[in-house]
């Protein structure tokens, strides 16, 4: 298994292990029951398996920048991280308009908070 294949599965491990719903006992029926206990947490799971399937390819940029001799292999590369980079960097400053708005209009707690990484 050469080291592409075990970037994927590793990133198909985590989508399955990351995506699928917590068991929650005494969730209502009701669609804010269903909701809070299966949508909720489906969406920040995505959020987190994007955020890090962008940083995975941010560090299989590096290795290519690293491993490689040959100038368009490196510029190919250069390249991939600068885009891994400039995806992290809107993600996180999508977070941060969200809480910025939140703070100033005092809005209620309703909208997504940042994914917890401890949860898996």
């Amino acid at each position: 298994m050469n080291t592409l294949q075990k970037l994927k599965a590793a990133a198909y491990t985590g989508l399955v292990l990351g995506v699928t719903p917590r068991q929650s006992h005494g969730a209502g029926t009701d669609l804010k029951g269903i909701i809070d206990t299966i949508v909720l947490p489906l969406l920040q799971s995505v959020v987190v398996v994007i955020f890090a399937l962008a940083l995975l390819w941010f560090i299989y940029g590096v290795a290519q920048y690293v491993g490689s001799d040959v100038g368009s292999k490196k510029a190919e590369a250069a390249a991939n991280m600068g885009y891994s980079i400039l995806a992290m960097f809107v993600m996180v400053s999508v977070w941060g308009l969200v809480r910025l708005l939140q703070d100033t209009l005092r809005l209620d707690n309703a909208a997504p908070k940042y994914p917890n990484f401890g949860s898996f």
